[in-house]
């Protein structure tokens, strides 16, 4: 719904739009045509201040070049909010409280004079509105005064009953459209002011501004008329009578019957509308009667004016009714031109060399035909290094037309206060406009209330988030990696994450892959860590390395005796590993102890060979003898387990034959040989050794 609606400021409020120099974060997104809008918008300004045109010396136009400033955009993003007084520098609150010190001397000392009077309402609303604090003047009159008596006059030399009702003349009542607008304008912007609780605090006031504000457009409605041009629509002329409809007294028509709370559904708006459609010119005015040249960036303001007010508003035609999307599509006839083309415009000189576009087509290929694009493009194109708005058929002032230019590309409403989502704060300023919250809380102090915040603890910051009202943008995650090292497992293989406090800046869930995958072998392997959020994916490389530092284990698999017969005889150590394992005999001893109790060798009676973990004994010497042995296993790290190995030779058992066998089988009982004294030969399986010597193989 379009309505007039007040601002409420809190302090919490406040102290956010301080942290942010602006009224709230919305959507970033910044194409060469914001930047170069931008970039006009600022080169304006600056023609203004360097001209001293923003303060006091634009007599009644004060109003007008203060307000460019006060929606000066806080970024070159279509959707950020208006920096306001608040957002503004040092320098530039400075002007701002001179300039509404002049404002408020001016309607102290000077009687009703609808242009000026209405420009200072727009202008101190919405200073008030964002955070403007009341300043010294000769009048010495506080804000609050003034807007009082600027709101209360205008309203007081109405034009009251007759087909004039609801109109101004320049210095009272009337029936001139053009000062009525500026009337109807500063009076919209001054009943957002008086419905704020924490400003004007006046619902009684801001009731007769809203029956004011019906009347004009009653009257608007009432006194429009048929071109014959042979176009539709209806328009409204310089005056009530006597005049054929213009352009810019049509734009003004639109806008005023928008302000007193008609919609498209509504035959004036409509009618009004359709006229101007049907007679769609951006670049002229020349081709309807009684324009006046010199009135076209009037035109342009005013128009754009009631266009923005529709959009912003979501307001609704009436069943195959006539919006502002239909401006430029009709096909170009008479007075009527088509929108410009994107896709071949080039970029005006002023703003910079004719680049390619982010496609490679033209710099602005992003852009879609609209009528904002109509305005701005050509607004561009006439605009001086200097940043002066040079308007091909002159201006009437030039505080106003610079003004004019500047409103125009800001998409300003002239101060009026839209309010979407009817909970009595301005879309301006409220920190949800399309949902209700009067109370503004906003606990993360972003900007975003928190009725609309999808993440009211987390502050939005420099880049929000586009998808999520109040969340930063969807940033990418972090993957961050460290080398690993690992012991082997039972499977000589190892397995560990790289990953070392990988994170999403935005808390978003990750997954989290690396590859390859585990398990890993024995040694050094590079491993790729990849983490992933929904949109963004981020890589890092380290190594797990598997190291085995767990020893084998060896066994010698021997008896502890043998008898001399056994010989020859071979042992057949084993060994185990997690990983691999080698084994070998390193060195061996034959050795007995005597009589006197003393060791004595026996190498020279022993007669070994080995190779391996395989030890096999030829001749075991005597009773009494004892081989040893040393059995080494190594695994492939280096891990090694030493065991000696020993077997004493002793006498056969009584109830062996002790004159054969050769083997374990000699005292075997299941030797059938055993015991018979015709056997006087070993095992036909037996296989001599190679006799050896100590420490040789």
């Amino acid at each position: 719904m379009l309505a007039i609606q007040n601002h409420r400021r809190h302090a919490l409020l406040i102290a956010a739009l301080a942290l942010t120099m602006g009224w709230g974060t919305a959507q970033a997104r910044i194409t060469n045509f914001g930047a170069d809008v931008n970039d006009a918008i600022d080169a304006g300004l600056d023609y203004l201040r360097n001209n001293h045109y923003i303060g006091a010396s634009c007599d009644w136009a004060n109003g007008l070049t203060a307000l460019a400033l006060l929606e000066r955009r806080e970024s070159a993003d279509f959707e950020a909010h208006i920096r306001g007084y608040v957002g503004s520098s040092d320098g530039d609150q400075a002007l701002l409280r001179t300039a509404v010190g002049a404002m408020i001397d001016k309607a102290w000392t000077n009687g009703f004079y609808a242009y000026g009077y209405g420009a200072s309402m727009m202008a101190m609303s919405l200073y008030a509105r964002t955070g403007g604090p009341d300043v010294p003047s000769t009048a010495n009159r506080t804000v609050d005064e003034t807007m009082r008596r600027l709101a209360q006059t205008t309203m007081a030399v109405v034009t009251n009953g007759g087909n004039n009702d609801g109109f101004w003349g320049y210095n009272g009542a009337g029936n001139d459209s053009s000062t009525t607008q500026f009337a109807v304008g500063g009076l919209a912007a001054a009943r957002g002011y008086f419905l704020d609780p924490d400003l004007g605090n006046d619902p009684a006031l801001a009731a007769q501004i809203d029956a004011v504000l019906a009347r004009t457009a009653a009257g608007y409605h009432r006194m429009m008329s048929a071109s014959n041009d042979g176009y539709g629509g209806r328009g409204h002329g310089y005056r009530t009578t006597g005049y054929a409809p213009s352009y810019q007294q049509t734009a003004s028509a639109l806008f005023c019957q928008l302000l007193g709370n008609s919609t498209l559904a509504d035959p004036g708006p409509a009618d009004a509308l359709q006229w101007l459609t049907e007679r769609y010119n951006y670049q002229s005015i020349a081709h309807a009667q009684n324009s006046w040249a010199a009135s076209y960036y009037y035109y342009l303001f005013h128009s754009s004016k009631a266009y923005s007010l529709i959009e912003e508003s979501n307001m609704d035609p009436a069943d195959g009714g006539w919006h502002p999307s239909v401006l430029g599509t009709l096909g170009a006839v008479g007075p009527r031109i088509m929108h410009r083309d994107p896709a071949v415009d080039a970029r005006p000189a002023v703003r910079g060399p004719n680049l390619p576009g982010p496609n490679g087509g033209a710099y602005y290929e992003e852009e879609s035909a609209r009528w904002y694009y109509d305005y701005a493009y050509t607004l561009m194109t006439q605009q001086a290094a200097n940043g002066y708005f040079q308007s091909p058929v002159g201006t009437w002032n030039t505080c106003s037309g610079q003004a004019y230019a500047i409103l125009v590309l800001q998409r300003s409403v002239g101060g009026a206060c839209l309010d979407s989502d009817d909970d009595g704060i301005c879309d301006d300023v409220d920190n949800c406009p399309d949902v209700v919250n009067p109370e503004q809380e906003d606990l993360d102090l972003d900007g975003v209330g928190d009725a609309c915040d999808a993440c009211p603890e987390v502050p939005a910051g420099d880049d929000p988030s586009p998808d999520l009202p109040g969340c930063p943008a969807n940033r990418p995650p972090v993957a961050v990696c460290a080398d690993r090292v690992v012991e082997a497992d039972k499977a000589c293989l190892g397995c560990a994450s790289v990953d070392d406090g990988s994170f999403d800046p935005d808390g978003d869930p990750l997954t989290v892959t690396q590859v390859p995958v585990c398990d890993y072998p024995l040694g050094v392997t590079d491993v790729t860590l990849t983490v992933a959020d929904a949109q963004f994916a981020d890589q890092c490389v380290a190594t797990v390395t598997v190291v085995d530092h767990t020893p084998p284990t060896v066994e010698c698999n021997t008896p502890e005796t043998i008898t001399p017969r056994d010989a020859p005889i071979c042992f057949t150590a084993t060994g185990a590993d997690n990983c691999s394992v080698e084994l070998q005999v390193t060195d061996y001893d034959c050795w007995a102890i005597n009589g006197a109790g003393k060791r004595v060798d026996k190498t020279g009676s022993c007669v070994v060979h080995f190779g391996g973990g395989v030890f096999c004994i030829e001749d075991s010497g005597g009773v009494g003898d004892h081989v040893e042995w040393t059995l080494l296993g190594t695994d492939g790290s280096g891990n090694a387990t030493e065991k000696t190995c020993t077997v004493e030779v002793v006498k056969p058992h009584a109830a062996c034959n002790q004159g054969v066998g050769n083997g374990p089988e000699a005292c075997d009982p299941g030797n059938s040989n055993q015991g018979d004294p015709a056997n006087t030969n070993d095992e036909a399986g037996g296989v001599p050794g190679t006799p050896g010597k100590r420490g040789g193989r």
